[in-house]
């Protein structure tokens, strides 16, 4: 297991940023960097989290849908070839 460190690193980066309406000059703003230093999203929030989630779930239960409907027309054509040969 890795340990990470959530310290920020002071290290001097130039770029271009949009900053939120009415930020100052010189005020602290939070910039999100990957592991390589190049600009970032945020982290998902709670609400992105809980979004996703529920549409993994959706997604399971069409699969399963899709999955027993097609058991069964298969189940039924074998039951038919059975029937009709009988």
């Amino acid at each position: 297991m890795t340990k990470h460190t959530l310290e920020p690193v002071a290290q001097v980066r130039t770029g271009i940023l949009f900053l939120p309406f009415g930020a100052s000059a010189g005020s602290a703003v939070p910039v999100w960097v990957d592991r390589a230093g190049q600009l970032a999203d945020p982290p998902a929030g709670r609400v992105q989290l809980v979004t996703r989630s529920h549409r993994a779930e959706e997604v399971a239960d069409g699969t399963l849908a899709i999955a027993l409907i097609a058991a069964s027309w298969l189940a039924r054509r074998a039951l038919d070839r059975r029937r009709m040969a009988a």
